[in-house]
């Protein structure tokens, strides 16, 4: 039996209220929306964890350092982004924690932060000595490190560690060893496509498709902060520069309007949602949110915005192309579903359950588990399809009001 101290605690068990969604981002995350595609790679690694002989705590701040080093076998810490310039200031107090433990750490799903993979010798320079000594302090705990992806394991060989586990992310090997995607496609007429991420590659596709919008936080205010249209006054004034705060001006109205943007807080709504829309194809610049759909059995194109995604998508071979692609593709006006018909998951299906098996051999050496993960998921496919949305219902009517008003916002929003 492991008895497993989680370092970091993320809600992936209570229902989102989401008629109170607004005050719980006001309350919790000082008004600005987290992003909750975080919880499918953290509810990951917990499902896949959570197996007989395993007790699993959580982490809070309170605990006495001799008696976590008495009652636990391991400490886990799920931990994404921790080697980036917005995380690096951290370290040190980290380091200081694990170097206080008599038990090991491991750090799982980790991974380097960066624009694009030409930034590792600025990060090795910037970030590299209180990376090393955390690293070393891990090492030194008898722990490990469970990377994400090759440019991460190139930073750590930059500092002098060779051979780290590169095992990806626990996100994909949530449902089991079976995940296969299907080349099959689907005719024109019952394409419907997943939008995620940068909005301005999804405006043309919004326009020509039939689409959905699987917000991860960019439409939030829009959708609930009450502020983006002065309450209930609905005001000419405060109505305008909500249009144009986005920079998508009536898009983002119509978009509204037509209940064509999903924000979810759940990862059970989620999956129930694309798998409720038909859904044919995914595509765009949010990797957790192309993993969600591949969960669901959709093919993705996922567009690299950073690093970060970039190296995901090529360790697991999900099909990817650049940001400036995806660009050039917006420019030229090329077709969409042309994109779709040339997705090929061969490479993914065929390497999936060697990366599977990886990842699971990674936890068994570790002690983490005994032999099987998880692959009974008790976060998905748990939803009944009831997420209710009133307060997005009342963004869709202040949109509703706007779209009676349409010819008059149109001749000011051109004049200004």
């Amino acid at each position: 039996m492991s008895h497993i101290l989680v370092y970091r605690y993320i809600d992936i068990i209570n229902n989102t209220d989401y008629d109170r969604l607004y005050k719980t981002v006001e309350n919790k995350f000082n008004g600005i929306c987290p992003n909750f595609g975080n919880k499918l790679w953290y509810q990951g690694i917990i499902s896949e964890i959570t197996v007989d002989g395993n007790s699993i705590d959580f982490y809070n701040p309170s605990m006495d350092i001799a008696l976590i080093n008495e009652k636990y076998d391991l400490v886990l810490y799920p931990m994404a982004n921790i080697f980036s310039l917005d995380y690096a200031h951290g370290l040190p107090n980290i380091t200081m924690f694990v170097k206080k433990l008599r038990i090991p750490i491991f750090i799982i799903s980790c991974g380097v932060q960066a624009k694009s993979y030409n930034e590792l010798d600025s990060l090795v320079k910037s970030i590299g000595e209180v990376s090393k000594a955390f690293i070393q302090a891990v090492y030194d705990s008898g722990g490990e490190f469970a990377l994400r992806g090759y440019f991460t394991a190139e930073f750590f060989s930059r500092l002098g560690f060779k051979n780290p586990a590169v095992v990806g992310c626990p996100s994909l090997f949530q449902t089991g060893k079976d995940l296969i995607i299907s080349n099959d496609k689907v005719s024109l007429k019952d394409f419907k496509i997943n939008v995620n991420g940068v909005a301005e590659i999804a405006i043309p596709i919004m326009k020509k498709y039939n689409s959905i919008f699987y917000d991860q936080e960019a439409f939030y205010d829009f959708m609930y902060n009450k502020e983006y249209y002065d309450g209930e006054k609905l005001n000419l004034y405060n109505n305008l520069k909500w249009i144009k705060s986005s920079g998508l001006g009536m898009n983002i109205v119509d978009w509204i309007y037509q209940e064509r943007i999903r924000l979810l807080a759940d990862m059970w709504d989620w999956q129930h949602s694309i798998q409720n829309e038909d859904i044919s194809f995914s595509y765009g610049t949010r990797i957790h949110g192309n993993i969600m759909s591949i969960l669901s059995g959709v093919p993705a194109l996922i567009v690299n915005i950073d690093a970060r995604v970039k190296e995901m998508a090529e360790f697991y071979e999900i099909p990817n192309i650049d940001y400036q692609q995806a660009m050039e593709i917006k420019e030229r006006g090329n077709d969409i579903y042309n994109l779709y018909l040339n997705t090929d998951y061969s490479k993914f299906n065929q390497h999936y359950i060697k990366k599977y098996e990886a990842f699971r051999k990674f936890l068994l050496k570790c002690g983490i588990i005994q032999n099987s993960m998880n692959e009974n998921n008790p976060y998905l496919n748990c939803s009944d399809g009831k997420y209710p949305t009133s307060a997005a219902a009342a963004s869709k009517h202040r949109a509703e009001i706007i779209q009676k008003r349409r010819w008059l916002y149109d001749i000011i929003l051109k004049s200004i």
